[in-house]
């Protein structure tokens, strides 16, 4: 049931929108930890919540916000609850 809420959700998003964040996600990102700057430039190329990652290194960066998936369990719980 889970899945199926988080994949009805999934967007493809064009490499093109990507690459224009690029440079703004390296500014952010390249110091702390390179391979994850494709993550952040994709999260600043749409509208979203946020990236959902256990890499502390996200954690590091205030630019995009950061769910630990103790934080989405404590939402679902909450949501069942209702």
């Amino acid at each position: 049931m889970l899945l199926g809420v988080l994949l009805a959700s999934v967007q493809v998003v064009p490499a093109e929108r990507t690459l224009k964040k690029y440079m703004e996600a390296e500014r952010i990102m390249g110091k702390i930890d390179d391979d994850d700057v494709s993550f952040v430039a994709l999260a600043l190329s749409f509208p979203n919540d946020g990236i959902w990652s256990e890499d502390k290194h996200f954690l590091k960066q205030k630019k995009v916000r950061v769910w630990r998936t103790r934080d989405l369990l404590k939402i679902v719980k909450e949501w069942k609850e209702e």
